[in-house]
């Protein structure tokens, strides 16, 4: 429970602005998952392209500090894919 003290600090969001805010970020997040799959799947040509062939996903793993599951989270993908 939050005291009279704490109420200046926190943001308290109208139930109905949070469910909106929510579902938007829902919506956007399933676009992209969408998008990545396509790609994925090879029904669309990727909106850039790399000129590198090779991307070394452990080393960006560990420039950013993150577990296989968690990167393999932020795209969406299995874990499995990201081993191969």
């Amino acid at each position: 429970m939050l005291s009279p003290s704490h109420l200046g600090r926190c943001l308290l969001l109208d139930p109905e602005v949070f469910a909106t805010r929510r579902e938007t970020a829902r919506t956007r997040w399933d676009r992209r998952r969408e998008r990545l799959q396509r790609v994925v799947c090879g029904k669309t040509e990727p909106a850039a392209t790399t000129p590198y062939d090779d991307v070394d996903a452990r080393a960006i793993r560990a420039l950013i500090g993150m577990s296989q599951t968690k990167f393999a989270e932020l795209p969406g993908i299995k874990l499995a894919t990201l081993h191969n």
